[in-house]
Order: C-alpha cells, then sequence, then structure tokens
C-alpha cells in the first residue's frame, strides 16, 4: 500500500503527490528514467515555481535533458559544474534561463561587470530621449536597445547567461 503525500508550501499552499505524478508525467512528459531519479521535493519546486512564479519548466528541463545526453541544442548558459564541498558534494549546479532574467543577465553585462556601461549607455542617450523631435527621439531609442540586445545576444553566445540554478540530479 502505498501512501500519499503532500507538500505544504506556506505561501502557495499544498499540492499531492499524485498532482506532482500527473504534472510530471503528463504536461511535462519527463521521461520515466529521468522522473525515477528527480526528488519529489525538485518536482514541486518545478510545479510551484511553474504555477505560481511564471517560470516555464521546460527551462530548467531543458538544461536537465542536456546533463543526460539527451539534447544537444546549446541553451547560453553557464556550463555545469559539481558541488565539491559539504552537503551538497555530488550534486549538480546548473543554471536555467527564463525571460525574467534577462535584465539581470544585461546588468551582468553591461552593469557592474562591464563598470557601470549600463547607466552609461542609457545616460549617452538621454538628450535624444527628452528630444521634442519625435524621430530623433526613436532613432535614439532603437540606437540605445540595439546596443543594449547585443550585450544580451553576446553573453548568451560566449555561454554566461545566469538565472536560478535547478540542483538535484545527481550524476
Amino acid at each position: 500500500m502505498s501512501s500519499e503525500f503532500t507538500f505544504d508550501y506556506p505561501k502557495f499552499g499544498l499540492v499531492a503527490q499524485s498532482t506532482l505524478e500527473g504534472y510530471a508525467t503528463n504536461l511535462l512528459k519527463i521521461p520515466t528514467d529521468i522522473k525515477n531519479r528527480m526528488s519529489w521535493f525538485f518536482l514541486a519546486d518545478l510545479y510551484f515555481f511553474h504555477n505560481h512564479k511564471g517560470i516555464n519548466p521546460l527551462a530548467v528541463l531543458d538544461e536537465i535533458y542536456i546533463l543526460e545526453g539527451l539534447a544537444t541544442k546549446p541553451t547560453g548558459t553557464k556550463k555545469e559544474s559539481k558541488y565539491t564541498r559539504n552537503h551538497l558534494k555530488g550534486l549538480w549546479h546548473k543554471h536555467y534561463m527564463s525571460a525574467r532574467f534577462i535584465p539581470q543577465n544585461i546588468e551582468n553585462t553591461l552593469g557592474q561587470e562591464g563598470n557601470g556601461r549600463l547607466t552609461e549607455t542609457i545616460t549617452r542617450y538621454a538628450h535624444e530621449l527628452e528630444s521634442s523631435d519625435e524621430e530623433a527621439m526613436y532613432a535614439a531609442a532603437g540606437r540605445m536597445s540595439k546596443e543594449i540586445s547585443d550585450s544580451f545576444r553576446m553573453r548568451k553566445n560566449n555561454n554566461k547567461l545566469t538565472g536560478e540554478w535547478c540542483n538535484g540530479l545527481m550524476n
């Protein structure tokens, strides 16, 4: 006889094990051999992040499938690494990327790591953006947008995108 258990996330409520099983199997279509090696806590995190934080669980699963050798399409995120110390030894540390992390990646490229280049970039276009000449204003906004989006593209092409960590799979 198997016993059903529930996960209680104080901010979000309860979710039953059977709900997580259906979510992983039917909605996410996680292969059985992969799903059987995931902890229920990991699946609960995927479920709650998806339903309450707007995180796309497929972005997390893409990284796992790459680690498992089931996918090869590059995601642009940092390379995985193993924890080597203390209680997390043997677990993987891997970033996944979601749209909500785009601002942080731009800040990482043009902000602190870029020695304040984000502020410098915006400041450089500020006068034109305040112009009463609408055509000049839109042209400046386009150039500024291109410069910022190019910095994000460069970060992705260099496999330096960061986001949250998808932890929990043993090697």
